[in-house]
């Protein structure tokens, strides 16, 4: 005869968003606090009940409980999703970086025939993630997304074509050539997301396998190497709105650490998004087996970074630069501590920096009054490493 467990014991595990991309998981035990157990059961259990009424219920000090944790919240911060989403067009002239123009080819008809379809594009139905990319949760899926593998650090990454656009796309795909006719406009953009890339495939090749071996060189010899163009001028567009669109929200942490002022967010899943998929290209830089850790956007304003070196979690560090507001704070130098003196790293937004966040001492100089720059750290740790990853 089957009896149930005497040692059974009933805890009442929630999970909410208190920010994108962040949940807050609680346990509740029923013996600890047996009056929030039964409220939030009962609420769970039953949400079409009007629960402001049963809050009159609730200790002051149970309510006070529940409004940090993130269970309760107000109307005014109730959370709401704020989604990536990359435009396949120049529809944030104000977003784009100033210098992207000199990544454009001069456009001529000829042109055309030097380029091809990228062979690593996909269109994903309407509302459906990515079967096998990670964190694709936090990206906007209420539109049609084409889905482009750019070919040298092979980070795939969704857009959103106009209107006006599908067409050309559809012919594009269809004939495996470049449209004739197509406008000089769109090519362009097509050029920037790397939707057409280069049609001299050896030549491509040989290419990015130069790079690839002046990096490790770099690397090895500097202990740090700058990587041009990780984020293209459209997903860093695509970026400074996302971000600029948290802070409006209220997402964004502010808390005082090791700066006087700046505001984060920690483990972002569109930016999780990008620094898992980095992985590979990263392990042919590094001279020992890696796993990703934590990702963190950085917000600053003021005073800049204090001189430290990271914790544990922080062996292999990525800088990368999103936001400089102005656009000449390019020129915010990452300085690294080494024997042979002070280095500065200039980085052109889109662009990083990897090094060895626990080996050299870095900082950042203060910004003027009115300066304000966006950072993306994305950090990877030895894959040995057993500690806490966050």
């Amino acid at each position: 005869m089957l009896q149930l467990n005497p040692t059974l014991k009933a805890h009442l595990s929630l999970e909410s968003q208190v920010h994108p991309g962040l949940l807050r998981h609680n346990s509740i035990d029923p013996q600890q606090l047996p009056l929030l157990f039964a409220w939030l059961s009962e609420a769970l259990l039953h949400p079409e009940n009007d629960w402001t009424l049963q809050m009159e219920k609730l200790p002051e000090e149970l309510a006070d409980y529940l409004l940090a944790q993130g269970i309760l919240v107000n109307e005014e911060t109730c959370p709401r999703h704020v989604r990536l989403l990359c435009p396949l067009d120049l529809t944030w002239p104000d977003l784009l970086p100033e210098n992207f123009l000199k990544t454009l080819p001069p456009f001529n008809r000829l042109l055309l025939q030097q380029f091809k379809p990228n062979p690593e594009l996909e269109w994903r139905p309407l509302e459906k993630e990515h079967p096998t990319l990670p964190f694709t949760q936090w990206f906007d899926f209420s539109q049609r997304l084409l889905w482009v593998k750019e070919p040298f650090y092979q980070l795939v990454f969704p857009y959103c074509p106009s209107q006006a656009a599908l067409p050309w796309l559809e012919r594009l795909l269809e004939q495996g050539v470049i449209p004739p006719d197509i406008p000089e406009v769109l090519f362009h953009q097509l050029a920037l997301a790397q939707v057409v890339i280069p049609a001299d495939a050896q030549l491509q090749a040989e290419l990015s396998q130069g790079i690839c071996q002046s990096a490790q060189s770099a690397l090895r010899q500097q202990d740090y190497v700058i990587l041009k163009h990780l984020l293209n001028p459209l997903q860093v567009a695509a970026f400074r709105d996302y971000y600029r669109r948290l802070e409006a929200a209220n997402y964004l942490v502010t808390q005082n650490i090791d700066v006087s002022f700046r505001q984060w967010l920690h483990n972002d899943l569109a930016l999780r998004f990008v620094h898992h998929q980095l992985l590979p290209f990263i392990q042919t830089l590094v001279p020992e087996a890696i796993k990703p850790s934590y990702s963190f956007a950085s917000y600053y304003q003021g005073p800049g970074v204090a001189r430290h070196t990271d914790r544990p979690q922080c062996v292999w560090n990525i800088s990368m630069m999103i936001d400089p507001q102005p656009e000449s704070l390019e020129n915010w130098p990452l300085c690294l501590e080494k024997p042979e003196g002070v280095v500065g790293i200039m980085l052109a937004s889109g662009d990083a920096a990897l090094y060895q966040g626990r080996r050299w001492p870095h900082w950042r100089p203060d910004l003027e009054p009115g300066q304000r720059v966006t950072v993306a750290l994305m950090h990877f740790v030895p894959q040995e490493f057993e500690g806490d990853l966050r």
